[in-house]
């Protein structure tokens, strides 16, 4: 691969790496509001042990402990952010050269495809444009777990071995479903190396064939480590959880929103439920044909998407819990590809075009809305707590919002924005139905949004707010009917890309459809198919 590759795969890595530090603002996705509303008050971001809902990563936001003595600006937090990436990307790179060879005329294509593949999914874009994801810190770790496990057979130092047993143990308390990539790894591999040594009819005693190889003692070590978590995790955090899982939907069609989920899940991640299942399904064919096994990658394999369909069995279906799947799937998948290219290239082919046709939209779309939205989100927020000095109590709604989850913690980001801004006196309510699933009412906020169930219709001085994450369908006529009705007293434009993704686009096809308007009562869907609009506006009622 000559220079002029290599410089132009650094180019894409520096632009994406100034993409993540672009815009450095309060950003707004999920928790990361709280957490630097306790950064800049400084305050520590709690730590992930919260055995109430089964949750237990002690390692979660050290860093952003860390990063606080040092300064409160966004600006720190997403610079260290972009250096994330780029560690991650070497690692990237030199296994790709160390699997594909540095001469190899397809070492290029194959660093574009893992530049587009694992740092372009909606997954990592989420994270790396956040500070409240563990995932970002899981996946350093896990990258270097990745790159020495590599070493220890390439280089078998035992430098390596330490590294690699530090980096797979440390991953486990940034998420707890690690220990199925960590503890998957270290008895698999070992099932694998004794299976391999009965095919070859090598006898010994369980000790004598730890001690033959330090790679198994690496993986034994790693087991262990894994089974010492689940130990803790049983002993101390079950017995404790209240809620096993609070994102979940106890509807009457409950089972048809799991399925909604999971399809959506494989169509977005196809590298891993599609790419990495069909690997394994070579695998058996070859071994099934003649005996051939891998041990290091068929355990890597199968603990990736071990953990990808875990979190099917835990309806965990955000985006971003899936991504250190890409990290743990590279390696292998980058082995096996090289071994099995004919019969893996059409495969891949689809992978690459489900990829681009869905999730590669999605991840810009996201993007849009996590680096480009936030500045004039903030302005917004500003000025609506001014005109509360000015006006006698305002109302304030959310467009496209009611109580659901999603609608509940949007307004609960505009509170603590309205409070950090000085707004005076005003309220909070809803015009849209509330949910058919149950919603949490808090009787001692002084605020109608979460202290009743109230539909309110807006009144004479009462601020209708409108962005790019309402769930209303917004177009000319949603717009044009807003203008109409109400006196737009605040806009901010910024630069954006729609979702137009395959999905999207076959949504907006068959909007008008039954099973479109259908699909449109399950809980938390939103209406907004494209992500529209690219601008922040703040109507006044007249």
């Amino acid at each position: 691969m000559n220079i002029y590759k290599k410089i132009f795969i650094g180019l894409l890595y520096v632009l994406l790496g100034g993409g993540i530090y672009y815009n450095a603002a309060h950003p707004l996705q999920i928790d990361d509001v709280w957490m630097f509303f306790n950064i800049l008050n400084q305050e520590p971001v709690p730590n992930g042990y919260f055995p109430h809902i089964g949750r237990f990563y002690p390692l979660g936001f050290l860093d952003l402990n860390f990063l606080r003595q040092f300064s409160q600006s966004p600006k720190l937090f997403f610079f260290v952010n972009a250096l994330d990436l780029f560690f991650m990307a070497f690692i990237a790179y030199k296994l790709v050269l160390y699997i594909w060879g540095a001469e190899s005329k397809s070492t290029f294509l194959a660093l574009l495809i893992v530049f587009v593949v694992v740092f372009l999914n909606v997954g990592f874009i989420m994270i790396i444009t956040g500070i409240c994801y563990p995932e970002r810190m899981q996946m350093i770790f896990l990258s270097i777990f990745a790159l020495s496990l590599y070493m220890t057979q390439k280089n078998p130092h035992r430098f390596w071995f330490v590294v690699c047993f530090l980096s797979g143990a440390i991953s486990l308390f940034y998420k707890e479903t690690d220990f199925i990539f960590i503890g998957g790894f270290g008895a698999l591999y070992l099932v694998l190396k004794l299976l391999q040594a009965k095919l070859h009819h090598q006898k010994s005693t369980f000790l004598e064939f730890i001690r033959s190889n330090p790679t198994h003692i690496l993986a034994l070590a790693l087991f262990v480590s894994a089974i010492c978590f689940v130990g803790i995790y049983v002993s101390f955090i079950i017995p404790q959880i209240q809620i096993s899982n609070p994102f979940d939907q106890k509807t009457a069609n409950g089972f048809l929103i799991v399925i909604k989920d999971i399809a959506n899940t494989f169509l977005n991640h196809p590298f891993v439920f599609v790419y990495l299942s069909c690997i394994v399904i070579v695998r058996l064919v070859d071994f099934c044909k003649n005996k051939t096994l891998y041990p290091l990658y068929d355990a890597l394999l199968l603990g990736a998407l071990g953990v990808g369909f875990g979190y099917f069995v835990l309806r965990f279906f955000w985006a971003y819990y899936f991504t250190p799947c890409y990290i743990m799937g590279l390696l292998p998948a980058l082995f096996f590809t090289k071994i099995y290219f004919k019969p893996l290239k059409p495969i891949l082919i689809l992978t690459l075009i489900l990829h681009c046709a869905i999730n590669l939209p999605l991840s810009l779309s996201t993007y849009t809305k996590t680096k480009m939205l936030p500045p004039h989100y903030a302005k917004a927020m500003e000025f609506m707590a001014q005109y509360t000095h000015t006006h006698d109590k305002p109302n304030i709604f959310l467009l496209g919002q009611n109580r659901d989850p999603d609608g509940l913690m949007l307004y609960g980001f505009v509170k603590d924005f309205l409070h950090y801004y000085g707004a005076k006196d005003f309220d909070l309510q809803t015009s849209k139905a509330n949910p058919s699933t149950a919603y949490t009412t808090n009787l001692d906020s002084p605020l109608s949004i979460f202290n009743s169930n109230e539909v309110a219709t807006p009144k004479k001085g009462d601020l209708l707010y409108l962005d790019n994450l309402t769930k209303d369908f917004v177009d000319e006529r949603y717009l044009n009917d807003l203008n109409t009705r109400y006196k737009l007293i605040f806009e901010s434009q910024f630069f954006g890309v729609y979702n137009l993704n395959f999905k999207a686009i076959l949504k907006y096809i068959f909007k008008e459809s039954q099973t479109y308007r259908s699909y449109l009562s399950v809980p938390r869907v939103s209406e907004n198919i494209f992500g529209a609009p690219l601008f922040v506006r703040v109507y006044e009622v007249q």
